[in-house]
């Protein structure tokens, strides 16, 4: 097994564990959710209904609305990761080039890999793409444009 072999069987183990943390974070925030839920019933239930309730049931609602866009986001990024994973022969196969088809969802990786801090996988998955197609993930510095960050460092 040559050495770009053993990066794409890393490169492809990595991307299954980021799969994984993302299901996790998805049912952490889900679960989050119903018990906020109840903590937002009980603060509008109260007998005294005083501001000090209403504003914790404002304020749980939108850690509600927070964790759903946690979870949406989530499921996007999973849908990019299954993309690769069903077309991990064609991304195997491209040596210096990124298929244009894959270009979307790897992008999406590497842009949810730097707001997602509780998935370290898509970061050091991010960082493997962008090492294997430099010249297409790398945006050029100046007239307005910025370059993509990969974690906390700039590629």
């Amino acid at each position: 097994m040559g050495a770009d072999q053993s990066s794409m069987a890393e490169a492809k183990a990595t991307m299954n564990m980021g799969k994984s943390r993302l299901e996790v974070i998805t049912k952490k925030s889900r679960g989050e959710n119903n018990r906020l839920e109840n903590v937002i019933k009980k603060h509008l239930m109260a007998k005294e209904a005083g501001n000090t309730n209403v504003l914790l049931a404002m304020t749980s609602a939108e850690m509600v609305i927070r964790n759903n866009w946690t979870v949406e986001a989530c499921a996007h990024v999973n849908n990019s990761l299954e993309l690769l994973t069903a077309r991990w022969g064609l991304l195997e196969a491209s040596k210096a080039e990124l298929p244009f088809e894959l270009l979307e969802p790897v992008h999406t990786i590497i842009w949810a890999s730097s707001r997602l801090p509780d998935a370290p996988e898509l970061v050091k998955f991010s960082k493997f793409l962008t090492r294997r197609f430099p010249e297409q993930l790398k945006v050029p510095k100046g007239n307005g444009q910025q370059e993509i960050n990969v974690g906390s460092e700039p590629i």
